[in-house]
């Protein structure tokens, strides 16, 4: 794999990562449980739905490998509940990709995109990161969850949840039929560089602040295998909000589309004027 295709791809594996939920409609097809039972036995099998509810703020952090690239890295995720969120991905002799939203903008760092300002569905998938109830209550995010049938992941007979958020992304979360633990999600979103599927596989669950979290996870990206193994997850742990400030050269956008937008409506107000 080139080095230039190769940050690409973590590129988009930072925006959708930093994705493993508006009224909403659940469904079940005849035979199968509904999707609320289906969530329902996974937030009693991880937690409960009070300590779910009692989570307002999470720290990971933890390496990145690209699995027969000899590429790794470090990578640190904050969310602070309802509305702001950040990650970065420090990769060795490469650089650095990040993405953050302080609950009013939302941005991306990439190596390979260089800085931007996020708009519409890219914005809205980095906000929903610092909205837990994506954890226990995915239906007052998605606008339509159905459970459409089973099937088999690494021999694990499991429940497939499709989800549909408008505008954003869709993706079929697969939940163990046994367990309830969720064990694979496949997630297709819309990048600038394209559609791209990417499929997430959680492992590991270990409890946290009374959650039971996933440790590892392995995502394959089609050109890459991306794994990530969590060495520390902290639960309602003090995170400074100065951690979700816009980076300088992201301010710096910032400012120059607030002046571009003062300019066009001090310009349509003139000739509104003039008219």
């Amino acid at each position: 794999m080139t080095k230039r295709l190769l940050i690409r791809t973590l590129a988009i594996a930072v925006a959708i990562t930093f994705t493993a939920q508006a009224g909403s409609m659940l469904h079940a097809q005849d035979d199968l449980p509904s999707a609320q039972d289906v969530i329902t036995k996974y937030v009693e099998a991880t937690g409960g739905l009070e300590a779910y509810q009692a989570m307002t703020s999470l720290k990971m952090t933890g390496t990145l490998t690209v699995v027969g690239q000899g590429v790794e890295g470090e990578m640190t995720m904050m969310q602070v509940h309802p509305d702001k969120a950040m990650m970065k991905i420090e990769l060795a002799g490469l650089g650095s990709e990040g993405a953050g939203t302080n609950g009013e903008h939302a941005w991306s760092m990439s190596m390979m995109m260089g800085n931007r300002l996020l708009e519409g569905a890219e914005a809205d998938e980095i906000k929903l990161q610092s909205d837990f109830r994506r954890m226990y209550d995915p239906a007052s995010i998605y606008d339509e969850i159905t459970c459409t049938g089973m099937e088999a992941v690494d021999g694990d007979e499991c429940y497939i949840l499709e989800l549909v958020r408008s505008g954003g992304t869709t993706s079929k979360d697969y939940y163990s039929k046994t367990s309830g633990l969720l064990v694979q999600s496949v997630t297709t979103s819309t990048t600038p560089m394209g559609e791209m599927q990417i499929i997430t596989m959680p492992s590991e669950y270990k409890e946290v602040g009374g959650v039971m979290m996933p440790h590892m996870m392995v995502q394959d990206m089609g050109p890459a295998k991306v794994e990530i193994v969590f060495d520390s997850i902290e639960v309602n742990g003090e995170i400074d909000e100065a951690t979700f400030a816009p980076p300088e050269a992201i301010q710096n956008l910032i400012d120059k589309a607030e002046a571009e937008g003062a300019e066009t409506e001090s310009a349509e107000a003139a000739a509104g004027d003039g008219g």
